[in-house]
């Protein structure tokens, strides 16, 4: 009985997906096909860039096979889009939302999302979702769990941020709305398998395709990975909510089934121009509009060569008698290097015939060729909404200020591709808050990458009842504890300069200050040494830092925060913060209930008692300091006083000067 349920659960399972799918083809079908159309013609690889008629026909003309040469004008106005991406990457940025949420746990789930993304490689993921959409209008990025390499507790999981590298992979609900794929109900992910990794990894499943279109060879199968958003009812142990399946399906078997711990799909959508039309979504890259106009700079570009590099084999005028029984030599006469080329005076009666052969002189290359195919290239930056000047030529000798003008102008044409992108990211960052209280549900250490891309480390307690704390460590440094799954957070994408760029232009304005008065490079020296990431460069720094003048380091410490405490109260809080570590961990170790408060109580009471001797002790010196100034102050009055001269000397002198 509970077979044939599994049966029919799995029948019903694999009947909505297939009916999911052919509804998802039969809607991104078109729109798939105008963007690999917009991809291929701009495949830097190899572009095809001539509609397949007008290349037959060229390739088939009488005489022989007239060229199709390709001359992209597209691809250098592409990469200038991507590669200021690269430039100025979205950093995601978590904003603290209800009054459990602490903004220094948002600053550190900033560092554990640039973590994630440095140990899944998702610039890749990014860039290659953002090159799809530039030039065809749409590219996908997905999030994976996979298993922690190196766990200690076994099952731990990871997440990770992958990049798909055909968008037409990725099938989804043709009726989301939302840019970033929020509001997607279902979706699907194909994946080709070598027939003998599919047999290692489910031996006992039927190979059959997912989808017998023949896309992939015939020592592939293909398996499709299908979310879907359910609601779960609530219930007298859990609350209601949304949660999402994850199946992975062949031809006819259920092959593995989880669940993905969100409520949104984990694909992710970079789209390029987005336009609707009676309900119909239409997408473009920024290539489709140029189309046009790099097809007629293509033909015009070929017009002028076939004009200058045929010159030398202009046909030949002559009379059908002159060359009869020569018609062999003849038609070598523009492929070979004949040596000669025999041909008839007189015809068949003797007489002689009225002329020779003659070779018809070639036309050479009209100005209007050249002055068509310029037109072409500006038609092609008009359509693309950039010029010359912004990816740095500048023929018109334009100054500086206007070609900067140029080059922000092509920024803002083309932002909202990366703007775009942002959106997608922003939209992960908030399905990873849902996701890392999961995968992070035991006690563990975690690095994290902090603002200057330095690596910390942080402890995640699920137990603890606040985001974050800071408490002592046995080595006296204060050490980072958090909680993820405490508190909301709303989650946005910043494009900007990445810390690396950033760097190199502080490093290179403080230089600029250096040069102009060298005097500051006592001041700025060590700072400027740091920025500039040599070898050695943070042991020069420090030297240089430590030659600091008094008050620059005074002024430091201050800006810093650095405590004003003796060095006595500072030994003792030390000593207590060990101590109070000793009496955590006794508390951890404890089995009884009974046992731990009685142990929590003698913690309190030990904090509340060094807490009460510190503030004595900074009290007793403060005070003694308080009294010294009174004594200071005193001494000093009486050495002035001191100072000065009796007021008998003071006549005398006076007379004597007089």
């Amino acid at each position: 009985m509970a077979r044939k349920k599994q049966t029919l659960q799995r029948d019903k399972i694999i009947t909505e997906a297939r009916a999911r799918y052919e509804r998802a083809q039969e809607v991104w079908g078109p729109i798939y096909k105008e963007c690999r159309e917009d991809m291929r013609f701009s495949d830097p690889t190899d572009p095809q860039q001539w509609p397949e008629d007008v290349k037959r026909e060229r390739q088939n003309a009488e005489g022989g096979a007239r060229p199709c040469l390709v001359f992209d004008q597209t691809s250098q106005f592409v990469r200038q889009v991507i590669n200021t991406a690269r430039r100025n990457k979205p950093a995601l940025s978590f904003l603290p939302v209800d009054d459990t949420s602490d903004p220094k746990l948002a600053e550190v789930l900033a560092g554990l999302a640039k973590q994630t993304e440095y140990a899944s490689r998702a610039d890749v993921a990014y860039i290659t979702a953002l090159g799809q959409s530039t030039r065809g209008g749409i590219g996908w990025f997905r999030l994976v769990l996979k298993p922690l390499k190196g766990a200690k507790v076994q099952g731990q999981q990871c997440a990770e941020i992958e990049r798909v590298p055909e968008f037409e992979a990725v099938l989804v609900d043709p009726d989301f709305t939302q840019p970033d794929g929020s509001d997607m109900g279902w979706g699907f992910v194909e994946v080709s398998m070598h027939k003998d990794d599919f047999k290692a990894k489910w031996p006992d499943a039927t190979m059959v395709d997912w989808d017998d279109s023949g896309w992939f060879t015939k020592d592939h199968v293909r398996v499709c990975e299908y979310y879907r958003v359910v609601d779960v009812p609530a219930s007298e142990d859990a609350e209601g909510g949304r949660v999402v399946e994850h199946f992975k399906l062949s031809g006819e078997d259920i092959l593995e089934r989880s669940v993905f711990p969100a409520e949104f799909v984990p694909l992710f959508p970079v789209l390029g121009n987005e336009e609707w039309d009676e309900g119909k979504r239409r997408l473009s890259g920024c290539v489709r509009l140029a189309k046009d106009g790099q097809i007629t700079y293509n033909f015009e570009r070929n017009a002028a060569y076939e004009a200058v590099a045929l010159g030398p084999k202009a046909p030949w005028l002559a009379p059908a008698e002159a060359i009869e029984g020569y018609e062999g030599h003849w038609k070598q006469a523009n492929r070979g290097n004949l040596s000669y080329l025999p041909y008839n005076t007189v015809d068949e009666h003797g007489n002689p015939l009225p002329f020779k052969p003659e070779r018809i002189s070639p036309a050479g290359v009209a100005v209007g060729w050249a002055d068509l195919a310029e037109r072409s290239k500006n038609d092609i930056q008009a359509a693309l909404g950039m010029y010359q000047a912004a990816i740095g030529n500048n023929p018109n000798q334009q100054s500086g200020r206007a070609v900067l003008a140029l080059q922000d102008k092509a920024d803002v044409g083309s932002f909202h591709y990366v703007d775009n992108l942002a959106l997608s990211i922003a939209h992960l960052g908030r399905v990873l808050t849902q996701v890392w209280p999961v995968i992070y549900d035991q006690e563990q250490v975690l690095r994290i990458i902090g603002k200057d891309d330095e690596p910390e480390f942080v402890r995640v307690d699920p137990t603890m009842e606040t985001g974050y704390q800071e408490r002592p460590s046995l080595n006296g440094k204060k050490e980072v504890v958090v909680n993820p799954a405490v508190g909301r957070y709303d989650v946005r994408a910043v494009v900007g300069p990445a810390f690396q760029t950033r760097q190199q232009e502080a490093a290179a304005e403080i230089g600029e200050m250096v040069n102009g008065n060298p005097q500051l490079m006592a001041i700025l020296g060590d700072l400027w040494v740091k920025l500039r990431n040599f070898p050695d460069a943070d042991k020069i720094s420090r030297r240089l830092k430590a030659m600091l003048p008094p008050q620059v380091q005074q002024a430091e410490s201050q800006e810093e925060g650095a405590p004003q405490i003796p060095p006595q109260v500072e030994a003792a809080l030390q000593q207590a913060g060990q101590e109070i570590q000793q009496l955590r961990q006794a508390l951890q170790e404890a089995q009884s209930g009974m046992q731990a408060k009685q142990l929590d109580a003698q913690v309190s009471m030990q904090l509340e008692s060094m807490r009460m001797e510190s503030a004595e002790r900074i009290a007793a010196l403060q005070a003694d300091a308080a009294q010294d100034r009174e004594e200071l102050k005193g001494l000093i009055a009486l050495l002035k006083q001191q100072m000065q001269p009796p007021p008998q000397l003071a006549a005398a002198v006076s007379q004597d000067m007089t």
